[in-house]
């Protein structure tokens, strides 16, 4: 989680793309394809990170490359706080695998908080927790770090009728948990809100 190192991930993928070393039998694994862009995302390469999702697309397996183009390009308008396009992006994916899955609920989750959609907001936080909950395939430590998540945000959305002592707690509280989804996103609407 420290973000100096995300510059030294993104320089070691680049390098890992370049030399062809990531590939395997000239396929580029989904996952490898997910990290990429999000490291590209979270330092800020933008332009790179959007490049990289339409160019390398076609060296997904054929069963991937479109859901995988979607919900990454859905991504990158997240960061480029494009937020109704990535409602309109994320209607097209269909998660084949319960990881994107979470983490394609997550990202509408966040979304709809950026959009103030707080009617949409509770309703899909109500439905994924339960999701979570009764989902068996999910791990236990997986369902309790969206569960956390989840449990936080709820807590900023109330932040502002809370006394300054328990915003306070809530800060250390986001802070020493290390089973969440997004930490420093979390932080950053707790941020915004004091």
């Amino acid at each position: 989680g420290e973000a100096n190192y995300y510059y030294t991930l993104f320089d070691i993928y680049k390098t890992l793309i370049e030399k062809e070393i990531v590939f395997n039998k000239g396929i580029l694994p989904p996952w490898d394809y997910k990290n990429i862009t999000s490291v590209g995302l979270r330092i800020g390469e933008y332009d790179w990170a959007e490049s990289f999702i339409t160019q390398y697309n076609r060296y997904l397996p054929k069963a991937n490359r479109q859901n995988a183009l979607t919900y990454n390009l859905a991504l990158l308008q997240f960061h480029r706080a494009n937020y109704k396009k990535v409602i309109e992006l994320l209607r097209d994916v269909t998660y084949k695998d319960i990881f994107d899955g979470l983490q394609g609920r997550w990202l509408l989750l966040k979304t709809y908080y950026e959009l103030d959609e707080f009617d949409a907001l509770d309703a899909l936080m109500d439905s994924f927790k339960i999701f979570l909950r009764r989902n068996r395939n999910i791990s236990k430590d997986y369902q309790q770090m969206y569960l956390n998540s989840i449990k936080y945000l709820q807590k900023i959305m109330r932040m502002p009728y809370e006394s300054k002592a328990n915003q306070v707690k809530l800060k250390l509280q986001i802070e020493g948990n290390k089973r969440l989804t997004e930490r420093r996103w979390l932080l950053k609407k707790y941020d915004q809100l004091i």
